[in-house]
């Protein structure tokens, strides 16, 4: 008697279920459906659950992917987009035992076991391989010593050593980690999709950087973001072992504006390869760039040839490195000829030698006649090295250096670091009131007898730059009033609504009264 109802039983599930699917294909048929239920909704699903909880949850993404189909496709794309090992992507390649071993670092190196035969003839099964690369969108490299190298070495021969492994790739970073200098292969720039590349430039791996930059040269001419940095300061770069990469930058440089599909994509370039005018002159040609930092160097025979007309014209931010005074005339020359309205940051460094007063002078007032002065907001100017070529003329900035600077109406952020300034107490109250939208001003010293001033000349700032929130660099005598200005100070100003909230400067012990908060205090009512 139990089998007819265990029958009947299994019928009403049956169509209950077949219901059930009939009224979900209705509903997921629906334009509603459609429109709230799309591809965005289960990307911003997927992506919250995979940070939740201040973690990778990549086992919840899986376990979510299983529930829906339409979650399958979505997760797959967010958790394969970003990789920095290549061992999950190596390990959908079937047929192979991978085992770890614990490194005496603590890391864990990962080893298949090979076939001894030639990689390049063997027929792997990548499917799986190809399926899942598609999705990688952004690759790290870190010199690859997750794999053993054997293993390693085995599939990039049989997989492709030259043949892009991820078509759909749009950035690619290469950090070196320590001492271990491995560049990475030629297939991680064969993507046409590649926007963004960032390599280190390691002295260890010249040879490999040569081949890294010829390959993206001919293979990603509309690269829009390329960056080649290093991890050393500028005066301890040592720009002669560069000059074999010199060449593969500037063919890149030449295929962008030659030979790319349209108008030059480059928006951004970062390098630490010294340049010269020559290439200059195909950068001012790249209407799209926006962002430049470069270290630039003169040849003795170089001729300096006219930008140009709007040159460099969507220019934004540009950084200038110096490794001698012999690129100064090209710094100036640039400075010069640069036609963006929007230029709001400049930064100029000089490593080695200090600059004549004279050149420093010259650089201020090239700003002060240019198109761009009302647009920038931050300037730097650093030269604090205490070496000279002539050292009767070692830079001393006065107020006649700094009168140029007076006409960027729009400046926020001031740094100029020298080996001395002289400034005279009315100079603080020019300074302090020139620039209405002041934030910051850092005015260093790097001479080992620095002119001091007394701290009271600091007051005017207090007092007149309305938007100041940070005074730095002064040499003062004896201790600063501490890291933030007491509520009080601010109070005893003529000026209470003064946002100064930092004042840093350097301490020099001198016959002035150590008792500074008050004097600071007194001195805030600075008046004519």
């Amino acid at each position: 008697m139990s089998t007819p109802d265990a029958v009947s039983v299994e019928d009403m599930s049956a169509n209950h279920s077949a219901q059930r699917n009939d009224i979900a294909a209705l509903y997921e048929s629906s334009p509603v459906y459609q429109v709230l239920f799309n591809e965005d909704l289960f990307e911003n699903v997927v992506r919250l659950l995979l940070v939740a909880q201040e973690g990778r949850n990549y086992g919840s993404v899986a376990s979510l992917a299983l529930t829906l189909r339409q979650f399958t496709h979505t997760a797959l794309r967010v958790l394969w987009e970003r990789m920095w090992s290549l061992v999950p992507l190596l390990k959908t390649v079937p047929g192979f035992v991978w085992t770890d071993y614990a490194m005496d670092d603590g890391s864990v190196q990962w080893h298949a076991v090979v076939p001894q035969d030639d990689p390049t003839k063997l027929a792997l099964d990548t499917v799986a391989f190809k399926r899942y690369s598609a999705y990688v969108k952004y690759f790290v490299w870190l010199t690859n010593d997750d794999i053993s190298p054997a293993t390693y070495d085995f599939f990039e021969q049989a997989l492709s050593s030259t043949k892009p492994w991820f078509p759909s790739l749009r950035s690619f970073r290469w950090y070196e980690r320590g001492m271990i200098i491995k560049a990475p292969p030629l297939w991680v720039v064969g993507s046409q999709s590649l926007e963004s590349a960032s390599i280190t430039a390691s002295y260890f791996g010249k040879w490999r950087l040569v081949g890294l930059v010829k390959a993206l040269a001919n293979r990603n001419p509309d690269l829009r973001h390329l960056s080649i940095t290093t991890t050393m300061y500028l005066e301890d770069m040592p720009l002669g072992e560069y000059r074999h990469i010199g060449p593969a930058i500037t063919e890149f440089l030449y295929r962008c504006v030659k030979i790319s599909s349209g108008v030059p994509n480059l928006c951004s370039l970062c390098s630490c390869v010294p340049v010269h005018w020559k290439d200059i002159l195909m950068l001012a040609q790249m209407p799209r760039l926006e962002h430049l930092a470069i270290i630039v160097f003169k040849k003795k025979t170089e001729d300096l040839g006219a930008l140009p007309d709007l040159a460099f014209q969507n220019l934004l931010v540009l950084d200038l490195g110096l490794g001698t005074l012999g690129g100064h005339d090209i710094v100036i020359r640039l400075l010069d000829g640069i036609g963006s309205p929007r230029l709001k940051n400049i930064e100029v460094s000089i490593a080695r030698v200090a600059p004549r007063e004279r050149m420093v002078h010259q650089l201020f007032e090239t700003l002060s006649r240019s198109v761009y002065r009302d647009a920038v907001q931050r300037f730097v100017y650093n030269a604090g090295a205490h070496e000279a070529d002539d050292p009767s003329q070692l830079a001393t900035v006065s107020m006649c250096t700094l009168q140029p600077l007076l006409q960027l109406s729009n400046l926020a952020s001031l740094s100029i670091v020298v080996p001395n300034y002289y400034l005279k107490m009315d100079d603080f109250r020019t300074l302090s009131t020139v620039w209405p939208n002041l934030v910051a001003i850092d005015l260093q010293q790097t001479a080992r007898n620095p002119w001091a001033i007394p701290v009271f000349w600091l007051a005017p700032f207090a007092q007149f730059s309305l938007k100041l929130k940070t005074i730095a660099g002064f040499d003062v005598y004896g201790a600063p009033p501490g890291e933030s200005l007491p509520a009080r100070v601010l109070n005893d100003a003529p000026n209470p609504a003064s946002p100064v909230e930092a004042v840093t400067c350097g301490i020099l012990k001198a016959s002035m009264p150590s008792e500074l908060t008050g004097l600071l205090c007194a001195s805030m009512s600075f008046s004519d």
